[in-house]
């Protein structure tokens, strides 16, 4: 790296200032194409993101760090589930499954008779799980994921989610909206409903008797039978909904496509939009408790909700072990927490438009520049502004390519 002759250069907005001394970076490429559709959390610390390609990140911090691992396939994975604090089932591209027994250190794969991708896995109990996929594909473990029998109806659906309310009771979704039932652990399927186009993505339940799948044109369908029956609750035309999660027995989430997050209070009866922040396909769900809550989707964007789904910050994406291929990076604030001032360094390697906001816990913008033009540098934003009350807040650096995300806290 060359170090030119150094330039002092100031941008203002409120009590805000931006120091930038300018460097001279070599070009390097960028990992921040990662989607993310696997999301799992083992307690409020310790996270796994996985998707595109085995991109592979860890959280030991509640989110506020992501920290990208050595892949263990270059293979698309599409879920993963864990069945205690340390074990887990990994599902992907090529009828790919991998099983780790100690929290994703280590991923061992196992056999199976097909290449087909395999969408979806769900576990009843601790042993008794299955596995669906493409070109009516399904699988079933008695023995925790070390060995998978093959357990699909055959037909012309392609599968999408599987859910199982315990080791005998569960359900499949997939393309034209066909849904299939089974009472004894997947060996025979009976189908409850079907349709001629568009697909469910995802299902869950409430309790026994509550049920609910999402998918294409922004379908709802709900069910109070146990499954037997199934009544569409909301249809919105030209949108994706890709996964459902909830929470209790009245409290439930939705996300899909172009950021979209919605919240139902009332099992699922009716639905309200909630801001994302942003217009990346949201694929995945993961909900640690009634408050805590992550949503991660394309272009390693993950969210986070501490008030129950209410307001929702990006988190953070895009930084990882290998940071020497980010364009854009963003370090902690210091102090932190801080009372009456602090300071966040951030780097630009390239030259970018680089946009800068601070949100509050209810989602609220507090300060932001946008597209201001950045050559190579390090830069010092200093923050010294009485709208700034006690409390938590994010803070977000965004280019073309990148978006990275952290919190900081301002003290009594």
């Amino acid at each position: 790296m060359k170090t030119r002759v150094l330039l002092l250069s100031a941008l203002i907005f409120g009590f805000c200032i931006i120091t930038a001394p300018a460097q001279e970076w070599k070009g390097t490429s960028s990992k921040l194409y990662d989607h993310i559709d696997a999301l799992w959390f083992t307690d409020a610390q310790n996270g796994i993101a996985m998707g595109f390609q085995g991109c592979y990140y860890k959280t030991t911090d509640g989110g506020d760090s992501w920290i990208q691992q050595t892949a263990f396939t270059s293979n698309y994975v599409y879920d993963v589930y864990f069945i205690d604090n340390t074990t887990g089932i990994a599902v992907g591209d090529l009828g790919d499954i991998y099983k780790t027994t100690d929290f994703g250190v280590t991923w061992i794969q196992k056999t199976t008779s097909t290449t087909n991708p395999l969408k979806s896995i769900y576990f009843g109990d601790a042993n008794s799980g299955c596995a669906v996929g493409l070109i009516y594909t399904a699988y079933k473990t008695t023995d925790a994921g070390e060995s998978w029998q093959e357990c699909s109806p055959g037909g012309p659906s392609w599968f999408e989610g599987v859910y199982f309310k315990d080791a005998l009771n569960g359900f499949i979704v997939g393309s034209m909206y066909m849904i299939l039932k089974t009472s004894n652990g997947g060996s025979s399927w009976s189908e409850v409903h079907s349709g001629t186009t568009g697909s469910f993505h995802a299902i869950t339940f409430l309790n026994p008797s509550t049920g609910i799948t999402v998918g294409t044109d922004g379908n709802v369908f709900k069910t109070t039978d146990g499954g037997n029956t199934w009544t569409q609750i909301q249809n919105t035309p030209l949108k994706l909904f890709k996964d459902v999660w909830f929470v209790n027995e009245t409290t439930g989430f939705i996300v899909g496509m172009d950021g979209s997050i919605l919240k139902s209070t009332d099992a699922g009866e009716t639905w309200s939009t909630k801001a994302s922040g942003t217009m990346e396909y949201l694929n995945t769900l993961f909900f640690v408790d009634a408050n805590i809550g992550y949503a991660a989707g394309n272009s390693l964007t993950i969210l986070k909700t501490t008030d129950g789904g209410e307001s929702w910050v990006i988190q953070i994406s895009g930084i990882g072990e290998d940071i020497s291929s980010n364009n854009i990076l963003l370090e902690q604030n210091y102090p932190n927490p801080f009372l009456e001032s602090t300071t966040i360094k951030y780097t630009i390697k390239n030259a970018a438009n680089i946009s800068f906001e601070i949100f509050d816990l209810n989602g609220r913008k507090i300060q932001s520049f946008t597209n201001k033009y950045h050559i190579p540098g390090v830069y010092n934003i200093e923050i010294n502004d009485p709208r700034f009350s006690a409390g938590t807040y994010y803070y977000t650096l965004k280019s073309n390519e990148q978006i990275i995300s952290r919190k900081m806290v301002v003290s009594n």
